[in-house]
């Protein structure tokens, strides 16, 4: 009978699972002389910090550039929820690559907290310790980073609005328009 290690089971799951609120972890018995010998155990796996493995994925990903600390990450989910929590998981995920987008850009601050700061670009920043994101935020800020493809067509996009003002090259997702 096949072994499988509970880390792998719950990667696995994981993937399967993205937006799942607990994870379940499969854990086959092996043990000859037990009449369920085929049986399978069904247990509630540990909790795991999303935005930490997302992390130490993010070799090859699209934005294995950006350093994502723990104050980033929890700075990135409030501001997203203010900006976003409205709008699909695409959406949100589209708001997150425009502040990565912008990190990286030579326009804009080279620091996440820099871009979320900045005067005059994110209405939200002065409501950020008002609101408590959900595990979607944090779901949408771990897929980003873990990603290979990007939900905008370039990571020239570096703008986001209710209106399409903002940029050219716009494309509508949900509520928000984006644009480079």
């Amino acid at each position: 009978m096949k072994k499988f290690s509970l880390a792998l089971i719950i990667a696995m799951l994981m993937t399967m699972t993205a937006h799942a609120e607990e994870y379940i972890a499969i854990i086959y018995q092996d043990d000859h002389d037990d009449p369920m010998n085929d049986a399978i155990t069904i247990q509630e796996a540990p909790p795991i910090d999303r935005l930490s493995e997302a992390l130490d994925e993010a070799d090859s990903t699209v934005y294995s550039d950006i350093t994502v600390s723990e104050e980033d990450g929890e700075l990135l989910a409030k501001i997203l929820w203010a900006e976003a929590n409205n709008q699909s998981f695409e959406g949100q995920k589209a708001v997150i690559e425009v502040i990565f987008n912008r990190v990286r850009s030579n326009a804009w601050p080279d620091t996440i907290e820099g871009v979320l700061s900045q005067k005059g670009q994110f209405a939200t920043w002065k409501a950020r310790n008002k609101v408590t994101p959900t595990e979607v935020q944090y779901d949408a800020i771990s897929e980003v980073l873990r990603e290979t493809q990007t939900v905008l067509p370039s990571t020239d996009y570096v703008y986001f609005d209710t209106k399409g003002v903002n940029g050219k090259a716009h494309i509508r997702i949900g509520g928000h328009v984006f644009g480079k």
